[in-house]
């Protein structure tokens, strides 16, 4: 099981990675999972546990968007929902 979930996030990632702008992902919970090298770099994350302490979902009641705060900034992020191995992610 835990070598299927480490499989999973190397997808993730490996699509995160293809994007241009700064972009994470987050999980069915809503929690952040993983940033892009162009989100680290504008936001200043370091490593996951600086993720999870700078990005907050505020509202996610528009199925496109998300309302975030990430350091204490607000901003309306665009999500795009995917399936990996039959478990779904949002970017």
């Amino acid at each position: 099981m835990e070598n299927s979930a480490h499989n999973d996030i190397l997808q993730i990632t490996n699509f995160a990675n293809l994007v241009t702008g700064a972009a994470f992902v987050i999980d069915l919970e809503n929690k952040p999972i993983y940033s892009n090298s162009e989100f680290d770099k504008k936001f200043k994350i370091a490593n996951h546990i600086e993720l999870l302490d700078k990005v907050k979902i505020l509202n996610d009641n528009v199925y496109n968007q998300v309302n975030v705060t990430i350091n204490i900034r607000n901003y309306k992020c665009y999500k795009i929902g995917f399936i990996v191995n039959k478990k779904s992610y949002y970017l």
